[in-house]
């Protein structure tokens, strides 16, 4: 099939195109303007077309860049008035904000805090303990202490001639 071109390019032509470029396929502008869609393909690939296409293309990506200078330029004036809303705004509320915003922006997030709560059990004079029963009750308390038994002699408490210590949450 042959490209076709329009002798004149006309305002329908022209709302084709803008609808193409909003996001609309072929199916969706040919059913809302009532055409083909043939006729809204051989628009939109006609050289008219494809050269406000790119226009369009070309305008966006200047628009894009003349719009990130711009914030460039403005970007220091908007970190102040962020700061002085921080530190001297008289509604804590948007103090409040403005601090949450710069921590933000400085790449900081809130830290959860967690609250570790741990049962009190009778503790020993440790400068009464020998070395190795301190060792053992430092082990006993991160819960090691079973386990480095059991490593030693393969069962359970065998070298507890004592029994199981009620305080250890372990037994």
């Amino acid at each position: 099939m042959a490209n076709w071109q329009p002798k004149t390019f006309k305002p329908e032509h022209i709302h084709i195109v803008r609808l193409h470029w909003n996001g609309y396929d072929n199916s969706e502008i040919a059913q809302f303007l009532g055409c083909s869609e043939t006729h809204v393909s051989l628009v939109l690939n006609c050289d008219e077309a494809k050269r406000l296409l790119q226009q369009l293309r070309e305008h966006t990506i200047d628009s894009f860049a003349d719009t990130q200078d711009d914030f460039q330029l403005v970007l220091p004036l908007v970190r102040r008035e962020k700061i002085k809303l921080a530190l001297e705004a008289t509604d804590e509320r948007v103090r409040n904000i403005a601090c949450s915003d710069i921590l933000a922006i400085a790449g900081h997030s809130p830290v959860r805090r967690l609250e570790v709560s741990r049962t009190d059990r009778k503790q020993s004079d440790p400068e009464k303990m020998t070395p190795d029963e301190l060792r053992d009750a430092i082990l006993n308390d991160i819960g090691l202490q079973r386990e480095r038994q059991e490593a030693v002699s393969g069962t359970p408490d065998a070298l507890d001639s004592k029994g199981p210590d009620p305080d250890d949450p372990i037994n």
